[in-house]
């Protein structure tokens, strides 16, 4: 069956200090000619070993995201949830379960979205995490499809699991692995080839630059900025959305930012606040939020602050499906339709 929907292009994500990744592209065109997504079910993981030059060691790692979307649009603003791992090694080898983590494995919220990274935070007071600090050249990072008895399933259609990690076709096959039920094997072993668009950053990550600003990205771009006083701005927040009581990591984008900015978020202060940069601010929203529309507010030290209309929403229910009925986990490249892998 072909899948004749398009995914809106994605520019590329600009890091304010060192990115790991496997996907070597630039521009980051995310489409059906250089693409495909890969619908894992629980305990199915993507692996993806991230490599450093050992000049740059040792790397504190604060930083990690994955991009969780669908070849349709239909499931864009869907959320559920993605269990993450974070290992460091010297990267020989095939990656094992038994391999101390040296971050989770802990289940986070996540958003599908088909123009934005899902940003994991790993400085976290309320989960008692922090960052990894990376001294081998490897960190394996795993990402996995949640418990389907917790009531999330990362979301499909009812013909074709159509949304999931995605894979960049055109990048190398090497450090990309799946972990299944029958054991770990390489992704191209599976009959994908390309890299899972997996990465890690030291220093902070913008992952919104990465939005096309023509797509129909739930962070609306358009919405209405008002700065009180100074030169600071803010436009932009992804994710925009989220279920009650599910917070989420955020990244807000803008400009003026200074170091112990605070970010309420309708009115709710935001958790671990950290200004990446001054145009990058990234947190949890408030977990008490009442479903609705929410200002979005970023608060300098000396009293300036901007806003941003109505930036994030918060629905009544996931509106997450379950998996029962659907007992095969499908890997579709997008346009094609060809069942790379199946699970029973």
């Amino acid at each position: 069956m072909l899948l004749a929907a398009l995914l809106p292009a994605l520019l590329a994500p600009a890091f304010a200090g060192t990115t790991l990744r496997n996907d070597t592209s630039t521009d980051d065109s995310f489409s059906p000619d250089n693409s495909q997504v890969a619908w894992l079910a629980y305990p199915e993981c993507a692996i993806s070993v991230l490599k450093a030059d050992a000049a740059d060691l040792p790397l504190e790692i604060d930083t990690v995201q994955f991009l969780l979307g669908s070849n349709t649009g239909d499931q864009d603003g869907e959320n559920t949830l993605a269990e993450v791992g974070i290992q460091v090694t010297n990267g020989e080898g095939t990656p094992s379960l038994s391999t101390p983590f040296a971050w989770g494995p802990q289940e986070i919220a996540a958003t599908v979205t088909s123009s934005a990274f899902n940003t994991v935070t790993l400085h976290d007071v309320d989960a008692g995490t922090d960052n990894v600090t990376m001294t081998d050249v490897a960190l394996i990072v795993w990402v996995c499809a949640p418990d389907d008895t917790s009531g999330y399933v990362w979301p499909y259609s009812s013909a074709n699991n159509t949304s999931g990690l995605f894979i960049h076709n055109d990048s190398p096959d090497e450090g990309n692995w799946l972990d299944l039920s029958t054991g770990v094997q390489t992704l191209a072993s599976a009959g994908a080839h390309g890299s899972w668009v997996i990465r890690a950053s030291s220093g902070g990550g913008d992952s919104d630059a990465d939005t096309d600003s023509d797509s129909d990205s739930d962070a609306d771009s358009d919405a209405d900025t008002d700065t009180a006083s100074g030169d600071i701005s803010v436009y932009e927040i992804t994710p925009a959305s989220t279920d009650v009581g599910m917070p989420v990591n955020f990244v807000a984008l803008g400009s003026g930012f200074v170091d112990g900015a605070e970010v309420t978020i309708g009115g709710l202060a935001a958790s671990n606040v950290v200004v990446q940069d001054d145009g990058t601010v990234s947190g949890k929203t408030p977990s008490a939020l009442t479903a609705g529309v929410h200002d979005l507010v970023v608060r300098n030290v000396d009293g300036s602050s901007a806003t941003l209309s109505g930036a994030f929403t918060v629905t009544g229910g996931c509106g997450c499906t379950t998996s029962s009925g659907i007992p095969m986990a499908w890997l579709l490249p997008l346009g094609l339709g060809l069942v790379l892998l199946r699970r029973r």
